[in-house]
């Protein structure tokens, strides 16, 4: 695969697995600036171009196409495996959860028992 473009003004990208995945395995992106999306290309080699403005994102393609980004994307893909890392964050919420189920227990709430 050369490269990926993501159109995500259509639907706002709430979580944009696709340029994640994208910048993990090195494949350079264009993507739009919509939520979502924007937080995820935030300092990140990728292509960001601005929403509904066709011009723009057909300038960004061809020059893609003419400069590939393809070796900054490669040397970045370990920085976004390490970013976009799910481990992190379930490892979080799981401490938040036993902290929760810690606090039911001292203030007498039975294991099974509604909130």
């Amino acid at each position: 695969m050369d490269w990926v473009l993501l159109p995500g003004h259509l639907f706002e990208m709430a979580w944009p697995l696709l340029a994640m995945e994208s910048l993990v395995a090195g494949v350079p992106l264009v993507g739009l600036d919509c939520i979502g999306l924007r937080e995820v290309l935030l300092d990140t080699p990728a292509r960001r171009v601005p929403s509904r403005d066709s011009a723009v994102l057909a300038e960004a393609l061809f020059e893609e196409m003419c400069r590939p980004t393809v070796d900054e994307v490669q040397e970045f893909a370990g920085i976004a495996a390490d970013r976009f890392q799910v481990k992190k964050q379930a490892v979080e919420i799981e401490r938040i959860m036993h902290e929760v189920i810690e606090k039911k227990k001292a203030y007498g709430y039975g294991q099974y028992s509604s909130w």
